[in-house]
Parts: structure tokens; sequence; C-alpha cells
């Protein structure tokens, strides 16, 4: 008896389960993240929060108390459906995984939040949303952002790396041709990383600009520099992008080898290159 509860309770509420109740649960716990996200919104609105401040947090506090229920039911339940010799150490392993620390980031400061008063700790439930990214028609698209990642992350590290170098090399012009002149904006290497993360991105806020002529050039040199360093991480992604796009114009299989291209693609790419 209590191992069918296990099973049928792991059967509705396992990620990605195919089971008709647990598809419609989920659902429904989609539009509750989508919600819980516009709640929380709203609450920083003081005409809002004054007139409806007592039914958002009645909500916000039913929503994660369905979230907290699911958790514990989840992991009760997960020995059943990934079995191993130890149940505690499937129990562990389930709340290490990354949608699980998720949850307890969202419940335990909102749960804080609530008994000890802190509003803050309440608005961390806009952590929930990232939940989405989870949903099952997105299985495709996570699959491909993985694939171009783990096939440009060295590029991505380099060009990572020279950009904060570039960003440490410029503050520390700017640091010792403009410490004397202004000294509260660049009195330190430090303060001046400000201005230079804000040049190379091209943002630009104006609170801090350099004065001194020498400051200027090389605050014109930062900008111009800025314009080619940080576009390449988007270059970068970008390629790799357009290269599985010609690696898979089929997007349910790949037409070299039939490989589905929903789920870990390690074995189809070694499948092509032996090709």
């Amino acid at each position: 008896m209590f191992a069918r509860l296990q099973r049928g309770a792991w059967d509705i509420l396992a990620p990605g389960t195919d089971h008709p109740v647990g598809r419609v649960l989920g659902d429904g716990l989609q539009w509750l993240v989508i919600l819980n996200a516009a709640a929380a919104v709203m609450e920083t609105v003081d005409v809002v929060a004054m007139r409806y401040g007592s039914v958002l947090t009645w909500f916000a506090m039913i929503s994660i108390g369905v979230l907290a229920v699911v958790l514990v039911v989840r992991v009760w339940a997960i020995p059943v459906g990934e079995p191993t010799a130890d149940p505690m150490h499937a129990r562990v392993a389930f709340l290490r995984r990354p949608s699980s620390v998720l949850d307890l980031l969202v419940i335990v400061p909102f749960t804080l939040g609530v008994f000890i008063s802190i509003p803050e700790f309440r608005t961390i439930r806009l952590l929930w949303v990232l939940h989405l990214l989870e949903f099952p028609g997105f299985e495709r698209s996570r699959q491909r952002f993985r694939t171009v990642y783990r096939r440009k992350r060295d590029d991505l590290a380099i060009a990572f790396t020279g950009t904060g170098a570039v960003a440490l090399f410029a503050a520390t012009l700017l640091y010792l041709a403009e410490r004397s002149a202004q000294p509260d904006s660049f009195g330190s290497i430090p303060a001046a990383l400000w201005w230079s993360i804000v040049t190379l991105t091209t943002v630009g806020y104006g609170d801090v600009v350099p004065m001194t002529p020498l400051g200027r050039v090389f605050g014109a040199l930062t900008t111009i520099v800025g314009i080619a360093i940080f576009a390449l991480p988007a270059s970068i992604l970008a390629s790799g992008f357009l290269m599985e796009a010609e690696r898979h114009p089929n997007v349910g299989e790949c037409p070299h080898c039939g490989h589905s291209l929903v789920g870990n693609d390690e074995e189809h790419d070694r499948d092509v290159d032996d090709r």
C-alpha cells in the first residue's frame, strides 16, 4: 500500500511526467508561477499594496504552500521513481538538483519573511519564474542552448577574460590620469572600474566622466575598444546558433544519422563526426 502511494505520487508529480493528471497539475503550477510573479510586482506599488495587500499576501502564502507540498511529496516519492540502494541518498540527490534548490530558495526566505516581517524576503519569490524555463515545450530550445554553450564555451571564456582584462586596464589608466583631478570618482582602481565597465558597454550614464585631456584621450580609446570587444560574446553565440541550424535543419531528427535532437546530443555529435 505504501509503495503504491509513492508510485502513484511520483507518476503524477515527477518532472516532465506524461500522466494526464500530472500534465494538468504542471500547467497549473506554470500559471501559478506567472500569477505569483505578477502579484510580487504589484505588491511594490503602494496604492495596490494598501488596497489589496492582504489578498496578495494570502495568495502568496497559499501558492508557496502548494509549492512546498509538491516539493515534499516529490522528495518522499523519489526513491520509487529513481530506486537506489539508499533511499536517503536519492532524496538528498533530488534536493541538490537546480530545480529543487530553486524551490528552497523561494520557500525558505518567503517563510522567514512572513513570520519575522521582512517584506524584502517575500519578494524573492520572483525567482520562481525561472521554473518557466523547465516548461516541456522548451526542451528543444534548452538542448540547443546547451549544445551551443558546450561547443563555444572555450571561445566565450577567452572573450570574457579579455573583456575583463580590458576593463581593468582602462580603469588603471583612468586612475593614473584622473586621480589628482577627481579623487572622489577616480581615487582608486576599483572606483575607476565602474567608469570603465559603463564606458566599455557603451551605456554611458554620464555620472562619472574624465576631466583631464589625457583622461579624455583614454576615455575615447576605451569607448572605441568597447564597441568591438563587447560584441564578441554575442557574435560567438550567434555563430554557434547558425552552425547548429546548419547541422540540424530538421528540429526533430538529424538528417545525417536519424538521431533525435531532443535530449542528450553527445551521442549524436559522435555519430556525425564519425561520418
